[in-house]
């Protein structure tokens, strides 16, 4: 009985969907704008007294930017850029992974004045070139529902691959709430007005005398400040939530409060990795967002009804890895 149930293979959701394609362009599509659009000192600037705009010393010599020093960095900043703007179109991503994956690492290792959103972007990139050089559609954005598949070393690599990448993601979520405890500020619910108040990161002009006036409630800021460390929590162990509240109502407010940040902080390039990190985790591998979109004209209950797996039948076996 043993033997005979060892010989079963397991069928899995094949991790080539919608979702994975839409994370990959999102995170494509951050550092691309961040290096085509921004000047290459928003970037790499000397350090530490450093001299050298570059630091490419150990594994740093690796980065694309060491690599193409011959080029002047302005060029290689602009080509890298263009580059992952053109792979964020999500065509032939079995071709783009590596070259994608190298540009994204390439920003936080050689770069002297990066973020987060850099340092996510490039493990992220890293993570999913399993699943992408897996992924054999020339054109992942065709109309195709999402399928199941025997437990082939390509579905299990991919499967790994995502899985892996939603780890990392359940990592920093964690990390950027639990860490707000510890700041006075989160904690006691003043955050939001101190921010919204920064002169760099605080609200645009246009926003200032709503988002001023809000802010200057102290229950309201309070429940605004507990707000973004209960979505950022929720987001973390989104994992073993049910799929139906993942779907309809957490993916929505964790959408929003990103959108918010770049509206009102207008860290753009950081919102959009964190938005493909969203989709990464919060959406299970089998989401049919076809559904959703084919319903919205004809009322909100009926696209969230529609926001199933693509074989019903079969939801209760591969539940496991949604």
């Amino acid at each position: 009985m043993l033997s005979s149930f060892l010989r079963q293979r397991v069928r899995l959701p094949e991790p080539w969907t919608l979702p994975l394609t839409i994370a990959r362009s999102l995170l494509f599509l951050g550092t691309g704008l961040t290096l085509t659009i921004g000047p290459s000192w928003a970037v790499f600037t000397p350090s530490n007294g450093n001299p050298d705009v570059l630091d490419c010393s150990g594994a740093s010599a690796l980065s694309v930017f060491c690599v193409a020093d011959a080029l002047p960095l302005d060029v290689s900043t602009r080509v890298a850029g263009i580059l992952l703007l053109v792979f964020a179109t999500g065509l032939i991503p079995w071709l783009t992974a590596v070259p994608a994956a190298w540009i994204l690492l390439s920003v936080p290792l050689s770069g002297t004045l990066v973020d987060g959103g850099d340092q996510l972007a490039g493990i992220l990139g890293l993570l999913l070139i399993p699943v992408s050089v897996t992924d054999w559609r020339w054109n992942p954005w065709r109309d195709e529902a999402p399928r199941t598949a025997e437990s082939s070393a390509a579905v299990l690599a991919g499967t790994v691959s995502w899985w892996l990448a939603r780890a990392q993601v359940v990592v920093v979520y964690l990390e950027a709430c639990i860490g707000k405890i510890a700041v006075p500020e989160w904690a006691g619910g003043t955050a939001l007005y101190a921010w919204e108040r920064h002169p760099n990161f605080g609200a645009p002009s246009w926003a200032q005398p709503l988002v001023y006036s809000l802010t200057a409630q102290p229950l309201i800021s309070a429940l605004m400040t507990f707000a973004v460390m209960a979505t950022e929590f929720t987001i973390a162990i989104s994992p073993v939530l049910p799929r139906w509240f993942r779907t309809r109502v957490l993916y929505p407010c964790a959408a929003a409060l990103h959108f918010g940040i770049i509206l009102l902080m207008g860290v753009s390039s950081f919102s959009m990795v964190m938005f493909a990190a969203l989709t990464l985790l919060v959406l299970p591998i089998d989401t049919d967002l076809r559904a959703l979109r084919r319903a919205l004209p004809r009322g909100g209950d009926a696209a969230l009804a529609n926001a199933q797996p693509a074989n019903p039948v079969e939801e209760k076996s591969i539940s496991h890895v949604s």
